[in-house]
């Protein structure tokens, strides 16, 4: 019966130790199934990141451009209103 018995622990023990590495083995599959993820997110992240830094560059730029065509069409009218101001002066005295 006693040897029985720690047969029947020694069986148990084996068990136990198959339960524990087939864990070891399930924990490390997902740890891989989850580093292969971070690797294709970190790759988007970096695709992301050089989209975003083209699209500031152009909205830098489009900014930029607006800018200078306030200024531009704001001096425009500054001078069409000028010249308007003179033609009208100009033709009140030719007249």
């Amino acid at each position: 019966p006693l040897v029985n018995r720690v047969r029947g622990g020694l069986d148990e023990m084996k068990r136990c130790e198959l339960r524990v590495l087939e864990e070891i083995r399930r924990v490390a599959e997902q740890t891989v199934r989850l580093s292969e993820k971070v690797a294709r997110l970190d790759e988007r992240v970096g695709n992301l990141e050089e989209k975003l830094s083209i699209f500031l560059k152009d909205h830098n730029d489009l900014v930029s451009l607006k800018t200078q065509w306030k200024f531009l069409t704001g001096l425009s009218a500054f001078f069409g209103s000028a010249f308007v101001t003179l033609l009208v002066h100009y033709l009140r005295k030719a007249l």
